[in-house]
């Protein structure tokens, strides 16, 4: 799929959601062949906040009141949900969004990827106020099995359908590691399904 063909003109409400091998051009929010994804883009804008508008000076005393077992419970769902949009914040972007053909869905995808990195800088921002050492807790992250047990299978299929899309882009016609369509597709499904995983259940 080309990053922008000036030759070809694209009927949009014709296309589909995910075309690995069509065409685009230009970004045109005039007509739309789902609306709700553009409608959706726009309410995501509409509810950016920037994590230091929040003062948590509060929180940062009331966090040295907390129990022991209270802090576990704290620390653990910060470190997760870190993970989690860590990998929400860039995967959209590098899987959908290389095989979008709409600008409605193009536009939302954007914007989610950049609402969940927001998202990673405002857990970061929470660590970074209320512990002595947030860099203890990061390094920490990635040694506990439970959250990267937690996070592995959303990624797995982010992952596989990265790879493949990287496949077949780069291998030719016939090339026999290169994926067949229908398991760029089935691909695709299951990482959609692992997205609405990680937003519908693992949050």
């Amino acid at each position: 799929m080309k990053l922008y063909d000036a030759k070809t003109k694209v009927k949009f409400k014709q296309e589909k959601m995910f075309y690995f091998e069509g065409t685009r051009n230009l970004q045109r929010y005039d007509e739309f062949k789902y609306p709700f994804f553009y409608e959706r883009g726009q309410k995501m804008d509409s509810q950016f906040w920037k994590p230091a508008e929040v003062s948590l000076v509060k929180d940062s005393l009331d966090f040295k009141t907390l129990e022991d077992h209270e802090e576990r419970i704290f620390t653990f769902n910060l470190k997760r949900q870190e993970i989690l949009d860590s990998l929400q914040g860039r995967a959209p972007t590098l899987t959908f969004g290389r095989v979008t053909t709409l600008p409605e869905l193009e536009y939302t995808i954007t914007r989610l990827c950049f609402q969940e990195t927001n998202h990673s800088d405002t857990y970061a921002y929470i660590l970074k106020n209320v512990y002595d050492d947030a860099t203890k807790v990061f390094d920490e992250i990635q040694d506990d099995e439970i959250i990267t047990k937690h996070s592995g299978r959303i990624a797995e299929k982010y992952e596989d359908f990265y790879n493949k899309i990287n496949l077949w882009e780069a291998l030719p016609f016939g090339h026999e590691l290169r994926p067949t369509l229908d398991e760029l597709k089935k691909s695709c499904y299951l990482a959609l399904i692992s997205w609405n995983i990680l937003e519908g259940i693992r949050f």
